[in-house]
């Protein structure tokens, strides 16, 4: 997951120029055009991809655990290496949002027009989540994981708040850091014989 990730996220920022490459547009054009009447119940699942989920998973964890380590390594990891982390590659790469690149953008609420777009921070805490998640989990459940992370990044170009290759490279580093974390965190319960979260699929 850590080579995938890596690659996801150097592909992504090789491909991102000003202004966006006409496939890109069309792949934008195609979620953000789409009705906005479901736009409500998508919001939800776009707080998924929030900085405050990051401490409720976090407790969860603790609680189904029994183990603090894990619990801290994701908090440190998604913090940190995800989300403080995400904002120093925008800067690097400094591309703004859809609105300034192009016309006639469909906004959702509450989505800036300013900014910086590249790595999506949504897809980066949705995808660190799953991937430090996926090794507590069945294989139904790691899909599930995986599938609301793909969810999260869609719906924020269905918003209007991020480009195609915002997500790609946002899901990439998230991937990278989900990783980490749950390389940081199993090392620790290895050792002490834990097993998986969820066995029944």
């Amino acid at each position: 997951m850590i080579t995938l990730g890596a690659a996801l996220l150097v592909v992504g920022t090789l491909l991102v120029r000003e202004p966006a490459a006409g496939w890109e547009v069309d792949v934008f054009r195609l979620f953000n055009d789409l009705p906005h009447s479901v736009e409500p119940v998508l919001w939800g699942l776009q707080q998924m991809g929030s900085a405050v989920v990051l401490p409720i998973v976090a407790v969860v964890m603790w609680v189904w655990l029994k183990r603090w380590q894990p619990p801290v390594v994701l908090l440190a990891g998604g913090f940190f290496l995800g989300w403080w982390a995400a904002k120093g590659i925008k800067a690097i790469v400094d591309r703004g949002r859809p609105a300034a690149l192009l016309d006639e953008v469909e906004l959702g609420f509450d989505v800036p027009m300013e900014g910086f777009g590249f790595p999506s921070g949504h897809a980066v805490l949705a995808f660190t989540l799953a991937a430090a998640l996926a090794p507590y989990l069945s294989r139904r459940w790691r899909i599930a994981v995986y599938a609301i992370a793909i969810g999260v990044a869609l719906t924020r170009i269905y918003v209007g708040a991020h480009m195609p290759l915002d997500i790609v490279g946002g899901a990439g580093w998230g991937l990278v850091i989900g990783s980490l974390v749950a390389i940081a965190a199993s090392s620790r319960l290895l050792n002490r014989g834990q097993s998986a979260l969820v066995r029944r699929a």
